[in-house]
């Protein structure tokens, strides 16, 4: 399978168990090297499942491209929001774990979110070449 379509067989199995509409936007030819292509799962694995366990959306948005070797991922929901202390609460370490993983591969990520009017988290992080699995698992 494609990277696209393991990513949409992983937000239609999420959508099942939920009322939530969860729409990925990405090139059906998208190729990330190893292990950017698991690390970019894992992220949107968590973010739409903290947004469907937290937020009651009833749309989900994840929209994935890479250009002159830079990924961008940015997910969106029409939930009630994240409360600022959401992060530091225990058990609740998802979007923090994202937020340091973005930071060891050099990458930026925010998290802008208004009460009742949802969250956007866009991410951004350089994708390097051959070697990347390499210098990911020596940090």
């Amino acid at each position: 399978m494609t990277l696209k379509e393991t990513i949409q067989t992983l937000l239609d199995s999420l959508a099942e168990n939920s009322n939530a509409a969860i729409l990925l936007d990405c090139q059906d030819t998208l190729f990330l090297v190893e292990p950017y292509n698991y690390i970019v799962y894992r992220m949107i694995q968590e973010l739409a499942t903290n947004a469907l366990k937290h937020s009651g959306a009833s749309r989900i948005q994840v929209a994935l491209a890479q250009e002159s070797a830079i990924i961008t991922l940015r997910f969106s929901d029409n939930g009630i929001g994240i409360r600022p202390d959401f992060c530091s609460r225990p058990g609740h370490r998802g979007l923090s774990s994202i937020q340091e993983q973005v930071s060891l591969l050099d990458g930026k990520m925010e998290i802008h979110s208004t009460p009742q009017s949802g969250t956007r988290i866009p991410i951004a992080m350089p994708m390097r070449g051959e070697d990347s699995y390499e210098s990911f698992i020596s940090r």
